[in-house]
This record gives C-alpha cells, structure tokens and sequence, in this order.
C-alpha cells in the first residue's frame, strides 16, 4: 500500500508540475512564438517610408503600397536642413520586429523646427495573371491620403507587411543613397523588384499582436490604451495601442489588409508629443 501511496504521491506532482510549466510559458509568450513563427524575406533591404507589396493569386494579384514621407523645414538660400531622417534598425535593438514579415523598414526622424508629414496608401487590383511593373493599371482601387504638421522632436519609425497566410509574394524595396537623407540634394534610384517568393511562415492578425504586446511589455513598456476599431477602404479590422516606458511614448497599429493574406505593423516610440502627431495621419485614415 505505500509503495502505490508514494506512486500516487508522484503522479500528483508530475500533474502539477506540467500545469507550472504550461503557466510559465503562456505568462513567457512561448505559445505565441510557436503560433507566430519566425522567417526573415530574401534579400531585405530597410525600405522604411516605402512599403509595396504584391501577392499572386488565383488567376489575379493584389498590390498594396503605403508611403510616409517627413519632411523638416529646409533653408536652400542658406543651404540649412533643419531636421534629419536617417536608417536605424531600432526594433531589431529592443526586439520589437515582428517574427515574420514580407517587407518593412525602420528610420529614426529628428527636427529642431516644426515638420511636415505626408501619407498615402493604395490597395490596387488586377485581373491580370502577370504583376507587370509597379505602376501597372488596376482594375479596383482603394487610396488614403493625409498630412500633418508635426512640432520639434525625435521620433522612430518602424513599418512592415506580415503574411496571415500561404502565399506568392512580389515586393519592391526602396533603394536609399545612403543611411542618412540629405534633404538639400535630389538623389534617387530605382526600387529593387523581388519577384515571386514565398515565405515559411505567417501568423494571424491576433497572434502577430499578442506576439508584438509581449514583446513590448518584455521591452519595459507599460500600456496606457488599447483599442479595436472598424476598417476603411484599404484596411480591415485595425487594432491600436499605446505605451510608455524609458525609451519614450510609443504608438502600435495592427491592421488587416482587404483583401490579402497580409497585416501592416506600424510602430511609432519617441517624444509624445511628436508620436501624438504622427499617429494622427493613421487616426484620421
């Protein structure tokens, strides 16, 4: 009889054991890992301010492209930029970059004088079987546009396309001249088409925020609002959060892309005020 008591004694712990390990790893995120696994595109380039993203279908293909430009007071008489938009891959260095992703981009904006923000996405449609070039005609077509006007500060800036599911992608990354933009000279080259590749991951808009939410928290930020609202014209269900911590406040926004096994995260961290501002040209689309 002990020696079944003391094989009973066992069993019990191992029970409860089992149920501290599941517990430690829902509280570390590791569900959500599995369920968001990780996969890097072929041959990334930091295409931040630049997003354009196809994905082959059935017989047609949907484009999405998105773009924000910020531009700081600019002096050419006196040849004086009063701000600077240079590459940083700062959610790699808090990682806060998404598992997986199709395209995206990261860039850090500094002005000493009052700037101007301008944004625009479209989500194109053909029944052609061939992508063509980027510029190619759309039979449906869907647009956004807004501009701000945004006080002095630093702001970083992190944007990306995440699959939700199987599929073909084309992408075309924006080619920079160098890793700081000169706002005083014109330079320009062509963007750098990836054709026809696939991914060996996706997770769904849910599991990329939960993903996302726990690596924040992890990054020491604590959050102050979260919300879910309607779609538009270009996005489906658009989910919007927002944190402080030591690095800043910080602005997340997870949105669905109609009609495409895709999601675009945005990330916005710096000084409040700037990100307040900012994150209105996505409020107000």
């Amino acid at each position: 009889m002990k020696g079944v008591r003391w094989i009973l004694i066992l069993l019990v712990l191992l029970v409860v054991a089992g149920i501290a390990v599941s517990q430690d790893s829902t509280k570390n995120g590791n569900i959500t890992d599995q369920s968001c696994p990780s996969g890097a595109p072929p041959d990334a380039l930091n295409s931040f301010g630049s997003l354009a993203v196809a994905e082959r279908l059935d017989g047609h293909w949907t484009r999405f492209t998105e773009g924000i430009s910020l531009i700081p007071r600019v002096d050419f008489k006196a040849s004086q930029s009063y701000g600077r938009l240079y590459l940083r891959n700062w959610t790699s260095e808090l990682n806060l970059t998404p598992p997986c992703y199709v395209q995206g981009g990261e860039g850090v904006f500094e002005a000493n004088s009052t700037a101007k923000a301008f944004y625009n996405a479209l989500l194109c449609t053909s029944n052609s079987s061939e992508t063509s070039l980027m510029n190619s005609p759309c039979n449906g077509r869907e647009s956004l546009r807004e501009r701000a006007e945004l006080p002095a500060g630093r702001v970083y800036l992190a944007m990306y396309v995440v699959p939700t599911g199987n599929a073909s992608w084309d992408r075309w990354d924006h080619v920079y001249c160098s890793n700081v933009v000169d706002f005083l000279s014109v330079c320009g080259h062509p963007e750098k088409w990836v054709k026809n590749f696939t991914l060996p991951c996706h997770c769904g808009v849910e599991s990329v925020l939960s993903d996302l939410k726990g690596r924040i928290e992890k990054a020491g930020f604590k959050q102050i609002s979260s919300a879910r609202v309607d779609g538009n014209s270009v996005f489906s269900e658009v989910h919007r959060l927002t944190y402080r911590g030591s690095k800043g406040y910080l602005y997340l926004e997870v949105a669905g892309i109609n009609g495409m096994d895709a999601a675009r995260v945005l990330m916005v961290m710096g000084d409040e005020n700037v990100v307040k501002a900012v994150s209105e040209l996505f409020l107000s689309s």
